[in-house]
């Protein structure tokens, strides 16, 4: 209980500190020594150390528990990185934490996570005009994530939030499914763009729609800009 605890005050202080507008600017030291990578380098120790001292299996909820906040932490240092414009450090630090989580997606501690990486990691390469490693991020997350909801059709997922709560055990808060939902269907837009740019016409559609009818059940789009687009979406047809 304690460990978990003193993880949470950390995260909770380097989420501050991720709101500083100051980071690494003229008057701030370099990145190697920020207090905010200082910080990150010693909670991924802390967390490795746990991994490989307190012989807890990979079937263990523990270790995916672990896992997950290493690689949260990972991403945390990744959008710092891209924040003070080192994307390519950043984008490196992406694909490396993906690589370390991609055969666990289907654990609750790890799914939102994949989903939030790929989401940013594709949204960096879209904006330098970089089509074909999106394309497949995009696809495998859409087919891992469809899987998931195959096996189970109320799945439990948890966000760096949970996962770094200061008690041993973590629940599922209410709002969680919706947030994996929303950045599902974000996904899935740039799916549909990534096909727009490739000419893959009927793909695009298909996605498009895809991400209508979503929106249609969550209401989470304004009426007038819903309609739009499905008029466009139909005029397509």
């Amino acid at each position: 209980p304690n460990v978990f605890q003193t993880l949470h005050d950390q995260y909770t202080k380097l989420k501050s500190l991720q709101k500083n507008d100051k980071i690494c600017k003229e008057t701030e030291p370099v990145w190697c020594a920020n207090e905010a990578k200082i910080l990150l380098d010693t909670m991924i120790a802390n967390i490795e150390n746990l991994m490989a001292n307190s012989n807890i299996g990979k079937e263990n909820e523990i270790f995916f528990r672990l896992l997950s906040m290493k690689c949260t932490l990972m991403y945390e240092e990744a959008k710092f990185l891209v924040n003070i414009e080192n994307e390519e450090q950043g984008q490196e630090i992406m694909s490396k934490t993906l690589e370390l989580l991609k055969e666990y997606f289907t654990k609750p501690e790890i799914t939102f996570l994949v989903l939030r990486i790929v989401n940013h990691f594709s949204f960096l390469m879209l904006k330098q005009g970089e089509f074909d490693k999106p394309h497949k991020m995009l696809e495998e997350a859409d087919q891992m994530y469809n899987e998931v909801k195959n096996q189970n059709s109320d799945p439990i997922f948890y966000t760096a939030e949970e996962i770094f709560s200061p008690s041993v055990s973590i629940t599922c808060k209410k709002d969680t499914p919706e947030k994996v939902d929303r950045l599902m269907t974000n996904n899935l837009l740039m799916l549909g763009f990534v096909h727009s740019k490739k000419g893959n016409h009927e793909k695009y559609a298909f996605y498009n729609h895809q991400v209508l009818k979503r929106q249609l059940l969550s209401k989470e789009c304004e009426a007038s800009a819903w309609a739009i687009k499905a008029v466009k979406l139909a005029s397509y047809f």
